[in-house]
């Protein structure tokens, strides 16, 4: 039996009054101190510099090329959490001598191969240096220039920019 809510006349007369009074309790008032207005941005702040962690795990796909130890995995999660929170989607991380490729959204390992010179890497936005062992991670994650992963882009919008 599915139970249905059924509005009573003083409910229904209150929302006719007010429809937008089931969510006054998620409305913050200027002047409220219960939730600071910058509240989201010092988490922010606090996620860039590795401060915080989402606690979520890492997976290794089974194709991805190679196999990383409980600790690596763990300096990998907050590595992540820190190249997330820059704004990155997709990131290749310098692991140990080893590029580890991952997509942030899903905390999944793509790829793992020895770094090789000259071997070019498509399909990320951003590149970070993990720490080794407990030290912080330093420096700020940026996104790759555009003009230097796509040279036919680049070429492009200089052509545009120069008409």
């Amino acid at each position: 039996m599915i139970n249905r809510f059924q509005p009573t006349p003083d409910t229904a007369a209150a929302f006719a009054a007010d429809p937008l009074r089931s969510l006054r309790s998620t409305v913050r008032r200027p002047g409220d101190e219960s939730a600071p207005a910058d509240a989201f941005a010092q988490a922010l702040d606090k996620a860039r510099a590795g401060q915080l962690s989402s606690d979520r795990p890492i997976r290794v796909l089974n194709s991805a090329g190679g196999e990383l130890t409980d600790a690596q995995l763990n300096r990998l999660a907050a590595a992540a959490d820190r190249a997330e929170a820059s704004g990155a989607q997709r990131a290749m991380f310098l692991l140990d001598g080893q590029a580890v490729t991952m997509d942030l959204a899903t905390r999944t390992v793509t790829s793992i191969a020895p770094l090789k010179p000259g071997t070019p890497t498509v399909g990320i936005d951003a590149v970070m240096q993990v720490p080794s062992g407990d030290s912080p991670a330093t420096g700020v994650l940026t996104p790759p220039r555009v003009a230097a992963l796509n040279p036919s882009l680049a070429s492009i919008l200089e052509s545009s920019s120069a008409a």
